[in-house]
């Protein structure tokens, strides 16, 4: 008989929020510096420069982007960063790209 390892899995959110430099949350909404330890300097900066894409080009008002093909790209750019994350982090991460700003539904990443 085999018996599974009890293990908890952590899921770790990629989700926009207007103001956030780093717009990576653990599943209790606040990000630890021993899952930051783990990324590589060129993930956070992509991840930062997508962030401040976010504040610069998506309209809180209206709810819409500056143009459509914009939209496109950061969605897009969301998914590569989720792949990243999830390639950059330990097995026992579910990494859950929310791309709340595109209506779309979140995508879990295996």
């Amino acid at each position: 008989m085999f018996f599974r390892k009890n293990t908890k899995r952590v899921t770790i959110r990629l989700m926009n929020e207007y103001g956030v430099r780093l717009p990576v949350w653990h599943e209790n909404y606040d990000l630890t510096p021993q899952i930051l330890e783990q990324l590589s300097s060129n993930l956070i900066t992509d991840l930062a420069i997508w962030s401040v894409t976010f504040d610069r080009h998506f309209s809180a008002d209206s709810g819409l982007w500056d143009s459509d093909e914009l939209a496109k790209t950061q969605y897009l750019e969301g998914l590569r960063l989720a792949k990243a994350l999830k390639r950059e982090l330990p097995s026992s991460y579910l990494v859950k790209f929310v791309p709340w700003e595109h209506k779309k539904r979140p995508k879990r990443l295996r």
